[in-house]
């Protein structure tokens, strides 16, 4: 993959001043996927300024606990439940905070429960590097065919 690149190429995109508001959520990704935490966690922060939406937290959680700041991690875990229990918040949510937690029943749990709800995040799930610590599991197997993405 071409994080470097995307890097550049999203941080030359200027994000909400040039009408690309959705650049901090890609960049911080981005910065992620090179382990680049610290970098990750600023961008998610902007995503989450701009957005004022629940989904910017995942990101933050998983950064926070692929970084190994579990504690963290698992506060952000407890804001997007709160916030879940008043609105609706994608259940992809809170699975990637378990995979950055490295939970992997936990994940698979909200997984499916995204698949019931039909989020469309899980549209990104064959190709989003996001889940690749989950793509040896049997059941990422089992829910790609689900989805008719196998």
């Amino acid at each position: 993959m071409e994080y470097e690149r995307g890097v550049q190429e999203l941080e030359g995109a200027g994000g909400a001043e040039t009408g690309f508001g959705n650049a901090p959520p890609y960049l911080g990704f981005s910065c992620m996927c090179q382990e680049g935490f610290d970098e990750a966690l600023a961008e998610f922060a902007l995503a989450q300024r701009l957005e004022q939406n629940g989904d910017m937290l995942a990101g933050t959680g998983y950064a926070l606990g692929r970084s190994g700041r579990k504690a963290e991690a698992r506060q952000v875990l407890t804001e997007i439940m709160n916030l879940r229990r008043g609105r609706y918040l994608q259940a992809v949510v809170v699975a990637l905070v378990h995979i950055g937690l490295g939970e992997k029943d936990e994940a698979f749990f909200w997984l499916e429960e995204a698949f019931t709800e039909r989020a469309q995040w899980l549209t990104e799930i064959k190709v989003d590097p996001a889940f690749d610590s989950l793509r040896a599991d049997r059941r990422f197997e089992e829910l790609l065919q689900k989805m008719g993405l196998a």
